[in-house]
């Protein structure tokens, strides 16, 4: 019950990139209110490959 900001350090992306259509489904539970955010259309999809280093990151506001 916290909100980070996260940081991110050596960022490397891959040489190749994909396009093309894409799904992305949202599904309900008994214990998270996400449903408001599930997508109304996609209109497309990327892959690529990336990666970074994860220093750490600062608690901005702590609910506990």
């Amino acid at each position: 019950m916290e909100l980070v900001s996260l940081g991110a350090d050596n960022y490397r992306y891959g040489d190749t990139v994909w396009k093309g259509d894409g799904v992305l489904r949202f599904f309900p539970s008994d214990i998270e209110e996400h449903m408001l955010l599930a997508p109304r259309e996609v209109l497309g999809a990327y892959h690529f490959s990336s990666g970074y280093s994860f220093p750490g990151g600062e608690v901005l506001y702590s609910w506990v």
